[in-house]
């Protein structure tokens, strides 16, 4: 038969002194882990958008410019919306739009142009809305294309997870990263 342990006062008192002192360090190390992975997130994403946003590329057989990245972080992934925008050249009618249509035309090559020239991110939110506007109106002019990425967190510690945006694309010729298909 075991023998029933019994432990006096003073060292429960003691037990559950060190245990709040325990429990304090460990919520100190949960907050520091969650402050490591939020920076980690923030760094990939800036990474991301600097290497993608106002690029243009040859992608599904025509050119688009990456307008904005949506980022959306889950438990260990990265989920990521891009929204290309098309040349206008190929979409545009080039008789019969109407004077908003033409307004809006112009307002999205603006926004395109000053968004490649590195003015300012803000620029592929305003193209956005200008395609937008446009696929409701009469000639219903498609303007953008969104695409879709996943990115493991989990492979933060791998060599060059913070100098390419690990955005790969598959090609009859292999895979690529995204960036290496920026036109020059």
């Amino acid at each position: 038969m075991a023998k029933e342990i019994y432990f006096s006062n003073q060292v429960c008192e003691q037990l559950a002194r060190e245990l709040v002192t325990e429990q304090a360090e460990l919520v100190k190390h949960e907050t520091l882990v969650k402050e490591i992975k939020a920076k980690l997130v923030d760094g990939k994403m800036q990474l991301v958008k600097h290497l993608i946003v106002g690029k243009e590329f040859y992608y599904d057989g025509k050119k688009r410019t990456a307008l904005q990245v949506d980022f959306y972080e889950e438990q260990d992934t990265l989920r990521l919306v891009i929204t290309m925008g098309l040349e206008t050249e190929s979409r545009v009618p080039s008789k019969g739009l109407t004077r908003k249509e033409k307004e809006l035309v112009q307002e999205y090559k603006t926004n395109v142009h000053f968004l490649k020239e590195g003015h300012d991110y803000e620029s592929g939110s305003y193209a956005i809305d200008a395609a937008n506007e446009l696929r409701f109106l009469k000639h219903r002019i498609h303007l953008i294309y969104c695409t879709y990425w996943v990115i493991d967190l989990n492979n933060a510690t791998t060599p060059g997870f913070f100098e390419e945006s690990g955005l790969y694309v598959k090609r009859p010729n292999g895979t690529f990263l995204l960036e290496d298909l920026i036109l020059k």
